[in-house]
């Protein structure tokens, strides 16, 4: 016996369809966080501000690709405190985001760098005592323009730039000149919007116990860009399950004259996946009508086997009982016509048993065809499901790379878009000795874009460590590991070394974070 009609019904059904100022004692708050740090378990990141009009941004990209790979001048309506820089004659049309922020408790000061350099300066309020704003190395992870503490009576947190799940942030508030918020870092009215303007998700924020200052830095140490060859950027698109056709061809006819930065290997791979979306969303609809179809012609010749099946008994039934009549008779003209009907009966049975072999080699036929487009939908449909999450994975590779060795461990981790990428053994000459705690940013690429520019900060610590040109004598990155960073190493990329373990702040929904108090 063939599987039965709902068994078929039953495959096809199984696939669906893709388809702003407050009391000075009440803006800002610190508390532990109350999770436990995990790569691969840490809970979701719970909000402890009330949104009032939710407005999360995704990182984007601080320099535009493009075939010279050269960094944009950030518009002049976005500086606060001029620094001694040179402002362009005119604002351009897509400013540089700002890539690190250092605050300093002691004069109570921010600075904001871009790939130019130093491009706001403000004074600030930090933590009181009993509430002091911890010293450390965060990145924002998550921005809202209008945001209202849901500990302090709805306090009001403008341009909110949220640097850890537990409550600190960067946020409009009232500004005398020494430290008077609960934990957050309170920015004057005038001046959180310009840093939200030039802010960013996984812009970087240092706070210091002293001025830390920055300066330009060039080590043999240090990651610099891989450049792809276009053969390897159809490869990695091939294993996305898409095909070089994503570009454009004016785009594909570019690439092939040049190997690509990082960047734009990210920002093709992005959109291919993007792509991939709608077409495996695609693919599941017309496997879904495949299947549906296939049942259809299923289940028509079970029904099609059923009848024939019963014209069988009928025709069979109706022989035999001509059989008997026939016998039954004596030598007469009416004993011929009952031979006649008996032959006739027996014609039609041998008929309706014709069509009955016909009728099951067709259901033999369609049946497992019906399985199998049964079971391409649901695989469709499962490849379908899969294909947003791997979007998401890819676009990451868009998003600053970040680095951290940890000294006293001797563990270098990699993250990139708040998830993790990979974490090797690294060897450190003389471990026992401490090397401080040291941020390097990639400021803006050079030539073709396999150089990188670097900026450095010391964070002032109590405890003895070197410069950052020592740190870097004593790290030996693993090659494998510094070919991976280098495919993915751009404007606003990060390495951090310190003997400071990852805090408990570090989580899903963050960048590391690092306290050095």
């Amino acid at each position: 016996m063939r599987r039965t009609p709902s068994l078929v019904v039953a495959a096809a059904i199984a696939v669906s369809p893709i388809l702003l100022s407050a009391p000075a004692s009440a803006q800002g708050a610190w508390n532990q966080s109350p999770f436990t740090f995990s790569w691969f378990s840490a809970p979701a990141p719970r909000s402890r501000v009330r949104v009032v009009q939710p407005r999360r941004e995704r990182a984007v990209p601080t320099v535009k690709a493009a075939s010279s790979a050269l960094p944009v001048a950030s518009a002049s309506v976005i500086a606060a405190t001029s620094i001694g820089r040179s402002q362009p004659s005119a604002p351009q049309a897509a400013p540089a985001s700002a890539l690190v922020a250092v605050v300093a408790l002691d004069s109570q000061t921010i600075t904001v760098w871009d790939v130019d350099g130093p491009m706001l300066h403000s004074r600030v309020s930090t933590g009181t005592v009993g509430h002091a704003t911890p010293t450390g190395i965060y990145s924002v992870i998550q921005r809202n323009r209008y945001h209202e503490s849901n500990i302090y009576s709805g306090a009001p947190m403008p341009f909110m730039q949220r640097i850890t799940w537990s409550g600190i942030a960067l946020h409009g508030g009232v500004v005398p000149n020494y430290p008077a918020s609960h934990g957050c870092i309170r920015l004057p009215h005038d001046f959180a919007p310009k840093l939200w303007a030039a802010g960013r998700i996984g812009m970087r924020v240092l706070v210091a116990p002293t001025e830390a200052r920055a300066q330009p830095i060039s080590h043999p140490a240090l990651p610099q860009p891989l450049l792809i060859s276009p053969e390897e950027l159809d490869a990695m698109i091939a294993q996305l399950g898409g095909t070089a056709g994503a570009l454009s061809s004016l785009e594909a006819a570019a690439a092939s004259q040049r190997s690509l930065t990082p960047f734009e290997v990210a920002t093709r791979l992005k959109r291919a996946a993007a792509s991939l979306v709608e077409v495996r969303r695609t693919a599941a609809r017309d496997a879904l009508s495949q299947a549906a179809l296939a049942s259809a012609e299923a289940n028509a010749a079970i029904a099609t086997v059923r009848e024939a099946r019963q014209d069988v008994a009928d025709a069979l039934a109706e022989a035999n009982a001509q059989a008997r009549i026939a016998d039954a008779s004596a030598v007469t003209s009416v004993a011929v016509d009952r031979i006649a009907a008996k032959i006739a009966a027996d014609a039609r049975l041998a008929a309706t048993q014709s069509r009955l072999e016909s009728a099951l080699a067709e259901e033999a036929r369609k049946d497992p065809l019906a399985f199998a487009a049964a079971r391409a939908a649901r695989e469709a449909e499962d490849a379908a499901e899969e294909a947003p999450d791997l979007a998401r994975a890819v676009a990451r590779r868009a998003d600053p790379v970040s680095v951290y060795i940890n000294t006293t461990e001797g563990q270098i981790y990699v993250r990139q878009g708040f998830e993790q990428v990979l974490d090797a053994s690294i060897e450190i000459d003389d471990p026992l000795t401490p090397l401080g705690t040291h941020v390097f940013t990639a400021m803006a690429p050079t030539g073709s874009g396999n150089r990188m520019s670097w900026m450095a900060v010391t964070m002032p610590t109590s405890q003895r460590g070197g410069t950052a040109q020592q740190a870097l004598d004593r790290i030996k990155i693993p090659d494998k590991v510094r070919d991976e960073i280098a495919r993915r190493l751009w404007t606003g990329g990060s390495l951090i070394i310190s003997e400071h373990g990852i805090s408990t702040e570090t989580g899903k929904g963050t960048d590391f974070v690092i306290l050095t108090k």
